[in-house]
């Protein structure tokens, strides 16, 4: 596995999102995602890995565009609120901000 790869997207981010307990800070330029802010969550490994998953589901119902960081706070959350609830619909994610 290539630890150089966002765990939302797969974009080579040349480094790691995360090394240990440290994040990179970067933001990724595919998905939008920012290590150690938009995935904090908390800092529970399990509620990152869920709020990963709800980022790709909104992500991919973008149509893979860069979401914004004026989008970040529904989708961390819904995805830190209720792990059973379904990930966003490309019609709650508004790229053109």
């Amino acid at each position: 596995m290539n630890e150089n790869l966002c765990p939302v997207c797969g974009y080579d981010l040349g480094v790691p999102a995360w090394k240990g307990l440290s994040p990179s800070d970067k933001i990724c330029p595919s998905c939008g995602i920012q290590f150690g802010y938009a995935d904090f969550a908390g800092g529970s490994i399990e509620k990152r890995k869920e709020l990963y998953r709800f980022w790709r589901e909104a992500w991919i119902a973008s149509g893979k565009t860069f979401i914004p960081k004026t989008q970040w706070k529904a989708i961390i959350s819904r995805a830190l609120s209720n792990t059973t609830c379904p990930p966003p619909d490309a019609k709650d994610i508004n790229t053109n901000n």
